[in-house]
């Protein structure tokens, strides 16, 4: 699983129940720069791939 699809899924799980949306907020905290850039890397990727098709 990429950083990117982990993040999306924690994010989702946080949308859904509190005790996740600790846990989100406790992952962002503990993301590091790399992360973070790895992340919207993958994000503007996958956005491009989109509107290519």
């Amino acid at each position: 699983m990429s950083g990117y699809d982990d993040f999306i899924e924690r994010l989702e799980s946080a949308l859904a129940d509190d005790e996740a949306r600790e846990d989100f907020l406790e992952y962002l905290q503990g993301l590091t720069g790399e992360g973070r850039a790895e992340i919207l890397a993958e994000a503007d990727r996958r956005e491009a791939e989109a509107d290519v098709t």
